[in-house]
């Protein structure tokens, strides 16, 4: 060192104690200390003995304002110059130093775990260390169940993505989990593991979902519940016919039960309507009661679904009828969604005085069924020439077909795959597996 603290000469100050060191102003110890501050008061006599008071609770002694000047009407800077009481014992300081010069940590971690990591990091390696970050990609979820529960996801109630996948048979659609979808498809997967860095990879937009709603006109209402002439009435557009085909069960189908057998011989030739209480149904099924407690319209989406894919198997006129009596200045409305239709009540009708009014209209020329658990209705109906149907009743019909259709499926599956050797004579194919083998040049 040099200058004025220059300890090297034999004539400074002995009195040095590296147990009690202080600040070095004058002279060795004396503990001197210049301190400049800005507060928010006035500059005048006030302010000044504030600063001096709060220099004191620092620790210094004979406090000396030494400059002041307004930065504005508020504000005042000081500059203060005293002694200080406390001391720092030097020798009891014991530092942990780093003997390498560089350390190099990698590893990967969760996003959502290494928020405000590098505070930490720069806190334990004392400001030396430095931190790269780069993503990684998708991994497993180390607390997938606590994540889970936060969301609130239910996968059921999200009708745009749902779970599983919809297979075709018969023209009716039913749904298979994910984790039964290979034993279902007619073709194999080609998403094969190995190298993603030699996998070309295409992003595709796709288009979203959305359900498929008509809203039909005051004739073609009519037409729903009035299929077969009116003998009370002459209606010049003549009537309105929908004949499904006839289906062949083959042997061994759920519809080869005794009862299933009488119900079709006594309905053929007629039309056959269905007509569902929709709420009656939702509240009555375990599944849509637990789903309609936290979304009702997805409930009703799911419900509305179903059916479409039982009347695909079923091929009869199928009509869903929702309450919505209570809605003020509601003209009442009649959608088709896919294959069957949906109707909403008008004011101050219920779906029960629908059902009957609908059921009057057509049952003497049709096949009429009516699926609800009440059971005032069901006698109703039932005196009007209709077949009742109780909820857990639908929902075992409903079952049925799905079983039907997944067995239908599954007994057909074959293998699919065409190969050349399949369609040879037997010495064509030896000398063409051969050749392939390279015993026999072509």
């Amino acid at each position: 060192m040099s200058g004025l603290y220059n300890m090297s000469k034999a004539d400074f100050d002995t009195t040095l104690d590296l147990t009690k060191i202080k600040p070095y102003g004058d002279t060795m110890n004396d503990g001197k200390m210049q301190l400049s501050f800005t507060l928010p008061i006035k500059d005048d006599e006030r302010g000044e003995e504030a600063a001096r008071q709060l220099c004191k609770l620092m620790g210094l002694e004979d406090v000396n304002v030494a400059h002041h000047h307004a930065l504005d009407t508020e504000f005042t800077f000081y500059v203060c110059y005293g002694s200080c009481v406390h001391t720092v014992n030097y020798t009891d300081i014991h530092v942990q130093t780093v003997e390498e010069e560089t350390t190099v940590l990698t590893g990967s971690a969760p996003v959502s775990l290494m928020r405000g990591y590098q505070k930490e990091f720069t806190a334990y390696t004392g400001g030396r260390g430095r931190m790269a970050v780069s993503l990684k990609g998708y991994d497993i979820c180390h607390n997938q169940e606590e994540v889970l529960a936060a969301s609130t996801y239910d996968s059921e109630a999200d009708l745009a993505n749902p779970t599983g996948s919809v297979f075709c048979a018969h023209g009716a659609g039913f749904v298979v989990d994910w984790d039964e979808v290979e034993e279902y498809m007619h073709m194999e997967h080609t998403l094969e593991s190995g190298n993603d860095d030699e996998m070309d990879v295409m992003e595709v937009t796709l288009p979203k979902r959305r359900h498929s709603s008509i809203e039909l006109t005051q004739e073609e209402l009519d037409a729903i519940y009035v299929r077969t002439p009116d003998p009370k009435k002459d209606r010049s557009t003549g009537p309105v016919t929908v004949r499904a085909k006839e289906k062949t069960r083959e042997p061994g189908s759920a519809y080869q039960d005794p009862k299933w057998e009488a119900r079709r011989r006594a309905k053929a030739g007629t039309e056959e309507y269905l007509l569902v209480d929709g709420y009656n149904i939702i509240f009555s099924w375990e599944e849509l009661k637990e789903l309609s407690e936290r979304d009702i319209g997805a409930a009703r989406g799911k419900l509305a679904d179903i059916l479409s894919n039982y009347q695909g198997f079923r091929k009869c006129t199928l009509i869903l009828v929702y309450d919505a009596y209570k809605v003020e200045g509601n003209p009442g409305e009649v959608m088709k969604y896919h294959n069957i239709y949906i109707v909403y009540t008008k004011e101050a009708e219920t779906a029960d005085q629908y059902i009957e009014k609908t059921v009057r209209r057509i049952a003497k020329n049709a096949d009429v069924t009516v699926a609800t658990s009440d059971g005032l209705e069901q006698v109703i109906i039932m005196g009007q020439g209709a077949h009742r149907m109780s909820a857990p009743g639908l929902k075992e019909e409903v079952e049925l077909a799905l079983k039907e259709l997944r067995g239908e499926h599954l007994g057909r599956q074959v293998n699919l795959k065409n190969y050349l050797l399949d369609y040879l004579d037997e010495e064509t194919a030896k000398q063409m597996e051969e050749i392939r083998l390279g015993k026999e040049k072509c």
